[in-house]
């Protein structure tokens, strides 16, 4: 029922990523939502909904493949730089705490900021380089 909901353009864009996001959960569902990317079955704010919204999947397969179509910008929509020109740049804590509540929050904790799925990256800066 998501599935038709999803491609069909009678319904508004927020119904149909409402819809994504419901996929998205699913455990048969996020693997279905994925190959509707791989078949270009997306397109548009769809495709940068449903890719994003499987970027947070539990299941490790469905996150990895989401990442070939999710769209890696910045929050104000810009191209990131290559990984080691970002590396060298100086951090914003406000940004960065953000970004971390918008995206890294539901699986894993900072402090007490969390949830306390994944590894915790209270100290993750003292056991990783920037890079």
């Amino acid at each position: 029922m998501m599935q038709s909901i999803i491609t069909d353009p009678s319904f508004s864009q927020t119904t149909r990523e409402r819809a994504i996001n419901m996929m998205a959960g699913g455990w048969n569902e996020s693997e279905k939502l994925l190959n509707m990317l791989r078949e270009n079955k997306l397109s548009g704010p769809l495709k940068a909904a449903a890719a994003t919204a499987l970027t947070k999947s539990y299941r490790k397969d469905i996150r990895s493949g989401a990442l070939a179509f999710a769209p890696v910008t910045n929050f104000g929509g810009k191209p990131l730089a290559p990984i080691n020109d970002l590396a060298k740049m100086d951090g914003d804590v406000a940004m960065g705490n953000a970004i971390f509540m918008k995206t890294c929050s539901s699986c894993h904790q900072v402090a007490n900021q969390g949830v306390s799925f994944g590894p915790a990256l209270t100290k993750i800066g003292n056991k990783l380089t920037k890079d």
